[in-house]
């Protein structure tokens, strides 16, 4: 499976596919050159996830998950 680079906004609401990759290494080296160019005020983030399609990649990055503590839910 390759790995995908997204842009994601930070409410969740959009991932924009930015290159796939067949090694993480690659990928990494990538996502930590594009986070160094974002400003700082920007609303987005870059991620990598692993998996079969961008399709797949982009569902992953975009749901809304529950916290997984009790202490979670108090920082939210």
């Amino acid at each position: 499976m390759p790995y995908y680079l997204f842009e994601v906004r930070q409410d969740k609401s959009d991932a924009r596919l930015l290159g796939s990759f067949d090694q993480f290494r690659e990928a990494s080296t990538q996502a930590k050159a594009l986070r160094r160019e974002l400003p700082a005020a920007s609303n987005a983030y870059i991620k990598v996830v692993h998996a079969a399609d961008p399709q797949e990649g982009e569902q992953l990055l975009l749901e809304k998950r529950s916290p997984s503590s009790p202490v979670e839910e108090w920082e939210v």
